[in-house]
């Protein structure tokens, strides 16, 4: 089941994250710089593929790539996750051999991972940002310079990310400015309005004031005139009733006093009239009461001046026309006509005065609303400038926080940053400028820039940069940088400008990064092109780049002297010109799998065909070269081995004769190693179990393509069994059978049967018979021990090559079996009873020192049990000395009945026996003397035929530990207990106390 690993993410990465986004590189456009460095980590490393990237939350972001088209890809996929765990270099060989990454996308499939190497892009804060990585389709090893090389390329990247933020930042400090100027002039616009606002407002009220303070004074006006009209009016009216009184008085007595009022109305009444025409000039309808109120005043005066008249014609004269009534009547009409336009103008002033009214009305209330409104411009003006008080503040604030960690940044940069004024002078240096230069900014403070680092040859071209900076981008250039102790350096400039809100140029950015490592890398770049160029054309190899359609993109001198070929003709072979008819369909197997995106063999051969028309066989290697994850190419270095193959062919004859021998003797070592190892094994075989379990092991190994075994003839001499097999598939031959059913040991000599010895197969052969078998006696002094028995299903080759092997192997063996016996004879004589056939006492001693040690260390019990034969004298007086040999012969075949594997049964001495039980409690052992004292009862005992009677027991029991901490100890409280037992009746059993 294939599984994915996911890459682990870092301990840091919730502030790795924030670092990165400070940067803010994620998602910006390509930037040549950063081009160059891949292309030039690409060319050092000579992969198809080269990138730098950076990790963000969920994917891997490439800020360059070469070799590939792609902008990002997953986190959980990219390789560079792992990277940015790592403080050095991160290289995977071949991703297909580590299971982190023998399933991953990218190795499965595009762009078929096979070589992998990363360097951490680490900040001066110490964070992973990213990596610059190689990447290969064959796998693959960097060597000492290239890693040293891509290590020098990363730093160089991490100071470019540095140096671009630090511009940034710079060109962020003077736009926050000239927002700042531009922010104070926006805030005077909104004062200004604000109080133009408030002017207007002002200006309006006034307005409305003064037209409301003009309909006043034209009201008032209009008002005096009206009651100048009406005041007028009354004093007609008064005038002419004086004129009627002044008739009547006249009338009754004609005195010339009494009329004077009528003459000094007469003249003054038509001044009054025209007074009262100007005055209603305006009023149509007054004018026309009024120029009827003149005619009736004519009127009323010729009256008059008529009944003066007639009253110098006498009083009855003038009193009959007092009675026509005449003058009333004009009186009336006169009164009427000046009351109705006394009555018009007092309605015109009542209008007048609530128009004024209204007019005082309006004035107060525009003038009012003026108030509120200014005030509430005010208000929200105050609050504008409040606002901008406090926005002022906080930006102030932010631009000096902002402007400490530009310093900060700026200070503890790695690139060079330097501030100019527009003629070059210096204003400004940070502490990387300091230490590149080993000057202080209080030396360099005012003082041109070329005048102090810049070589005499290259001041121009920083003139040029400071004065004729474009306003639009950064001008960049490179230029060297001389130290104050002499140390020359190479510099890439970024210079960027500051400008005033008037768009003059206030300062100029100068941001440095020293490439001279990287300069050198690629120096020693151009110096390895060189001098694989050199080695190219030199090479004594034939050297050949073909395209997939077969033709040839380049091949080196060696090449074009070998096939006889110039480069002029060169141009128009293909490589299916020059290979051989025989291998032509090969070749093109080959390209086709290179295009279905197959490997190519390790080692390629090939038969060439020169110029000449003669065949040269060629041998080398040949890889794809890819690009975009895509094979484009087939390079390939192969060396002539026409004349080595040819001495090959002899030399490979001589050394397959040679090779043959030395298996032979290889082989007959190994044989003789296993022989002499199976002796000494043999030889410390304390067992013949022991020896049959070593000689199965090593005869396996032996004869590991022959079935077979080793057989032994029984004492009885009438069988002969199986004893060791071997072999798949199983024995061909009965594990039991007659000594006189095989050849072998009736003639005392080895017997082969294969094909053409059919009739002669030996009888314990099994069927379906072997195809051949080989059967070899083993002899030991003269005597018969038994047969090595091999078998062969397919055929008697195998056989015939061990028959030999097998002789020795059968001589060995019966001799070190033999050895055993004999060996296992002596011990046993040497331990045993010869009459009971139980161990003695010798070797119950040592046993039970060594069972009571291993008790002791187990803190396990230990039990004794010492047993004698009752009346046993009886016996012996009764039936002879050989009839208690009997006994003690029966009794000794009883016991070892009667014991586990584990105990330990001794004759003690005459007719006392010891057996010693370990691990056994005293409640265990005592249970197995009672087992034996009843058991014998059932033993019948015959001498000659003749019944020996009865045999009864008397035991004593005791423990270790209970009854003592040594065996001496314990087998002295066991027989105190069997003397116990006997004194008290005999056939008992008695625990000691």
């Amino acid at each position: 089941m294939n599984k994915k690993i996911t890459p682990p993410i870092p301990k840091n990465e919730a502030a790795r994250l924030k670092n990165l986004s400070q940067y803010q590189i994620i998602d910006t456009p390509a930037e040549k710089a950063y081009d160059d460095i891949t292309q030039l980590a690409a060319s050092i490393c000579g992969t198809p593929i080269a990138l730098i990237s950076l990790v963000d939350g969920d994917r891997q972001w490439f800020k360059s790539i070469v070799g590939l088209e792609v902008s990002e890809i997953p986190r959980k996929v990219a390789f560079c996750a792992y990277t940015i765990l790592q403080e050095e270099i991160f290289i995977i060989p071949d991703p297909e051999k580590d299971p982190r990454f023998a399933h991953n996308a990218l190795v499965t499939s595009e762009p078929f991972i096979r070589f992998y190497a990363g360097v951490p892009l680490i900040t001066s804060q110490n964070y992973a940002l990213g990596s610059l990585a190689v990447i290969d389709h064959v796998p693959r090893e960097l060597e000492a310079q290239q890693i040293e090389s891509l290590k020098i390329l990363a730093r160089q990247v991490v100071k470019l990310i540095e140096l671009r933020t630090n511009l940034s930042k710079l060109e962020s400090i003077e736009y926050n400015r000239q927002q700042k100027h531009k922010n104070r002039q926006q805030f005077f616009q909104k004062v200004a309005v604000g109080l133009g606002l408030t002017f207007l407002i002002l200006a309006g009220a006034g307005f409305f004031a003064h037209r409301s303070l003009n309909e006043k004074v034209k009201n008032s006006n209009k008002q005096i005139g009206r009651n100048k009209i009406i005041d007028n009016l009354e004093d007609i009216n008064l005038q002419m009733k004086e004129v009627a009184i002044a008739k009547y008085r006249y009338i009754n007595s004609p005195q010339l006093k009494y009329l004077e009022p009528y003459y000094s109305v007469k003249s003054s009444v038509k001044q009054e009239i025209a007074q009262l025409k100007l005055q209603i000039a305006d009023n149509l309808a007054q004018q026309k009461r009024l120029a009827s109120l003149d005619q009736l005043i004519d009127q009323k005066l010729t009256e008059v001046e008529r009944a003066v008249n007639l009253r110098q014609q006498g009083f009855d004269v003038a009193t009959q026309s007092l009675r026509t009534e005449e003058g009333q009547y004009i009186s009336d009409r006169i009164d009427a006509t000046l009351q109705e336009m006394e009555s018009f103008e007092t309605q015109l002033i009542k209008k007048n005065v609530l128009s004024s009214r209204a007019n005082i009305y309006n004035f107060e209330i525009v003038f009012a609303i003026g108030i509120l409104l200014n005030f509430l411009v005010l208000a929200i003006v105050y609050y504008f400038v409040e606002q901008e008080i406090n926005a002022r503040q906080k930006v102030e604030t932010d631009l000096e926080q902002e402007r400490d960690l530009t310093f900060a940044i700026l200070e503890t940069s790695a690139s060079i940053v330097i501030v100019c004024d527009p003629q070059g002078k210096i204003v400004r240096f940070n502490r990387a400028a300091e230490q590149i230069s080993g000057c202080y900014i209080d030396e360099v403070k005012g003082k041109y820039l070329w005048s102090l680092f810049i070589p005499p040859q290259e001041v121009n071209l920083v003139k040029n940069a400071i004065e004729n900076l474009p306003a639009s981008r950064p001008d960049n250039y490179e230029t060297h940088w001389i130290a104050r102790n002499g140390d020359r350096r190479l510099i890439a400039w970024a210079n960027t400008q500051l400008r005033d809100r008037t768009g003059a140029v206030e300062y100029v950015i100068a941001s440095g990064s020293d490439i001279t490592e990287r300069a050198e890398a690629t120096q020693a770049l151009l110096e390895s092109q060189e001098r694989y160029h050199d080695l190219f054309e030199t090479a004594s190899d034939l050297i050949q780049s073909v395209a997939l359609d077969g033709h040839f993109i380049y091949v080196n001198r060696a090449w074009r002297e070998a096939l006889g070929y110039s480069e002029a003709e060169i141009d128009r072979l293909s490589l299916f010109d020059i290979i051989s008819p025989d291998a032509q369909s090969h070749c093109q197997e080959v390209v086709q799998r290179v295009l279905n995106g197959g490997s190519l063999d390790a080692v390629v051969q090939a038969e060439f065909v020169t110029k000449d028309g003669i065949s040269i066989l060629v041998e080398g290697s040949a890889s794809c070269k890819f690009v975009d994850g895509k094979p484009v190419a087939i390079q390939s270095i192969f060396r002539d081995i026409t004349h080595r193959q040819q001495t090959e062919s002899q030399l490979q004859q001589t050394n397959d004769r040679l090779n043959l021998s030395v298996k032979e003797l290889e082989q007959r070592n190994y044989e003789i190693t296993l022989l002499s190892e199976i002796s000494d094994v043999l030889q410390a075989c304390r067992t013949i179990v022991e020896a049959y379990t070593a000689i199965s092991t090593f005869l396996k190994l032996m004869f590991p393509d022959l079935p077979g075994g080793i057989f032994l003839i029984n004492a009885s001499k009438n069988i002969v069994e199986a004893v060791v097999t071997w072999g798949d598939p199983p024995l061909t031959s009965y594990v039991s059978f007659l000594p006189t059913d095989c050849w072998a040991l009736r003639r005392g000599r080895s017997h082969f049967a294969g094909v053409l010895h059919s009739n002669l197969q030996c009888q314990h052969l099994a069927h379906p018979l072997p195809a051949a078998s080989l059967c070899v006696p083993m002899i030991a002094q003269g005597e018969a021990l038994g047969m090595l028995y091999l078998s062969s299903l397919e055929s008697a080759t195998a056989i015939e090559a061990k028959q030999q092997l097998a002789f020795t192997v059968a001589e060995h063996i019966s001799l070190a079996l033999a050895n055993i016996k004999l060996r296992e004879k002596l011990e046993s004589q040497s331990i045993r009873d010869p009459l009971t056939g139980l161990f003695n006492r010798r070797y119950m001693e040592e046993s039970l020192e060594r069972e009571i040690q291993r008790c002791d260390r187990k803190h396990q019990p230990l039990g004794i049990i010492m047993l004698d034969v009752d009346h046993f004298k009886r016996f012996n007086d009764t039936f002879g000395h050989e009839a208690g040999d009997s006994v003690l012969q029966e009794l000794g075949q009883f016991i070892q009945k009667y014991v586990r594997g584990s105990d330990i049964a001794c004759r003690y001495g005459g007719e006392e026996f010891i057996l010693i039980l370990p691990e056994g409690s005293l409640d265990i052992t005592s249970k197995r003397a009672e087992q034996l004292r009843e058991g014998i009862k059932h033993l019948h005992l015959k001498y000659h035929h003749e019944p020996l009677g009865q045999i009864t027991l008397s035991l004593g029991v005791a423990s270790f530990p209970d009854h003592g901490i040594t065996g001496q100890d314990v087998i002295r409280e066991a027989d105190a207990a069997l003397y116990r037992a006997k004194r008290e009746g005999r056939d008992a059993v008695r625990l000691a106390p």
